[in-house]
């Protein structure tokens, strides 16, 4: 699988086309407020001693659904900057966990495997050092696994095309989309809108609007982009 050679610090433009649309909706959000964890809960020593440890996969799940209700996406979305920092806190202390954890060489399951993977996302979204790269290596470990995994190729996508590489997104939206992925046609909606193809965009947020009639922010999405009000061009995004 050939690895992106954009750097991983360019800037978010998937998301920015999301914070835009949001700004034309005039919708103001409000995050709740992010929790309190103790990550070393995570692992129970089993006995007897020095024979290894357990791991919560309820906690940790739990953890990780809180850091992707606020750092899901790009910006990041925190009732305070306490809150922000405690989840950056904590994002890092899983990194660290789960590279100690696999560091002798043995392969985790799928299921851990794109668990790191949204952690990864969730750390760059935060900003936090290492947290690209963390994604990468797993998203790219667990396609190499499962190379038909319909949630890793949306997750993945949407990853690529929140860090400004579009073009790269849509192989494994597309693939996504084929494996029944439906939000991966709004992936695709905003990745085709990034790199200027607004009759692809459009048809596929059409696709999503079908599927999920309930969702009243795309058809405003796609009102904004049949007006004019967001306007896109063509761009070299990888």
């Amino acid at each position: 699988m050939k690895k992106p050679a954009a750097p991983m610090s360019q800037p978010k433009a998937f998301a920015l086309l999301s914070v835009l649309f949001l700004c034309l909706c005039c919708t103001t959000l409000h995050a709740a407020e992010y929790g309190q964890y103790d990550p070393k809960r995570l692992l129970t020593p089993k006995e007897p001693a020095g024979t290894g440890a357990t791991l919560d996969l309820v906690y940790l799940d739990s953890i990780m659904a809180d850091l992707r209700q606020h750092a899901g996406t790009y910006p990041p979305s925190f009732d305070s900057p306490a809150d922000m920092q405690r989840a950056q806190h904590d994002a890092g202390y899983l990194i660290g966990l789960f590279k100690a954890m696999f560091s002798s060489g043995g392969a985790p399951p799928p299921h851990m495997l794109l668990r790191m993977a949204l952690l990864g996302s969730a750390a760059h979204n935060l900003d936090a050092r290492g947290g690209a790269d963390f994604a990468q290596t797993y998203f790219q470990k667990l396609l190499q696994a499962d190379p038909d995994h319909a949630a890793g190729n949306y997750h993945y996508g949407i990853f690529l095309a929140s860090t400004g590489r579009a073009k790269d997104a849509l192989r494994y939206l597309l693939k996504a989309k084929a494996k029944g992925m439906t939000p991966a046609l709004y992936g695709l909606g905003m990745s085709y809108l990034q790199l200027g193809d607004t009759a692809k965009a459009l048809e596929n947020l059409l696709a999503y609007q079908q599927a999920e009639p309930k969702d009243s922010t795309v058809a405003m999405l796609i009102e904004a982009i049949r007006s004019g009000k967001i306007e896109t061009q063509r761009t070299n995004a990888q």
